[in-house]
Order: C-alpha cells, then sequence, then structure tokens
C-alpha cells in the first residue's frame, strides 16, 4: 500500500479526515472531539491514505516518555482492515518508544491476538490488574 504514510502527529489533519471512526460506539465523539482527543495524546501514529486524504488508521497513548508507555486505542477502518495497516502502526509506535522500560495495552478480546503477536503477553492477576472507571454516557467526550 504505496499511498499511506504514517505520521506522529496531528498537525495538518481535520475534523473531516476523522469522521469514519467509532463505529458502532454507544455514545461515539464527534469528529471535532476525537481530533482534540488525538491532539492531547503524546503518542501517537496516524495512517493517512495520500489517495483519500482519508485518516485511515490510527494508535494513540500516552507516555512519561522516560520508562512507561501506555497504548489507548488501535483503530483501522474496515475496508483498509488485513492489509498490514495495523501491523505498521504499532510497529511505528513500537520503534518510536522501544527505549523504554514497559509498554502497556489493553486490548478488547477481538485484538488480542494481534498484540501477543507483537510480543505483548497477558500478566496475571499477582502482578497486575487492569481497573478502570468508566460512564459510558459521557463516552461522546467533552
Amino acid at each position: 500500500m504505496s499511498n499511506i504514510t504514517y505520521h506522529h502527529h496531528v498537525d495538518g489533519i481535520t475534523a473531516h479526515q476523522l469522521r469514519r471512526f467509532h463505529v458502532g460506539w454507544p455514545n461515539p465523539p464527534s469528529p471535532e472531539t476525537f481530533l482534540k482527543s488525538l491532539f492531547n495524546m503524546n503518542a501517537i501514529v496516524l495512517a493517512l491514505d495520500q489517495e483519500s486524504d482519508e485518516v485511515i488508521g490510527f494508535v494513540c497513548g500516552m507516555t512519561d516518555q522516560v520508562m512507561i508507555l501506555y497504548i489507548w486505542d488501535l483503530e483501522v477502518l474496515s475496508d483498509y482492515q488485513d492489509q498490514g495497516v495495523e501491523d505498521a502502526l504499532l510497529s511505528h509506535l513500537l520503534d518510536r518508544y522501544a527505549a523504554l522500560y514497559q509498554i502497556n495495552a489493553n486490548p478488547h478480546p477481538g485484538i488480542q491476538t494481534f498484540f501477543a503477536s507483537a510480543g505483548f503477553v497477558a500478566l496475571g492477576e499477582e502482578q497486575c490488574q487492569h481497573m478502570t472507571r468508566m460512564d459510558i454516557a459521557r463516552q461522546h467526550g467533552l
């Protein structure tokens, strides 16, 4: 897919280019809210289809730039899935932060195998427990 480029920033990206994400979410954020969220992430890779000028995938998270990266989300538009975009996004992010001590992810069951193939392992309960606090009614963002 030679018309796909990868970017570590949202400079020049518009909300319109992000309009096709969050399919199936009960209360999805607007493209404008999603753009604000990505702007505030400090670990990001966007896949941009140069032909359509559309963001077709992203991986994002937060890092302290010293020890830890937490991958928050990875999504590729359905018509671009299984074409290597997922692999490229994660590879770009992992390469950029390869020197960090710990890289965490909390993938949903559908992509846990994908993360495992990239070297991620599930920790036992005695090592750590994932916990979250979530209000689905606020899923659309602020």
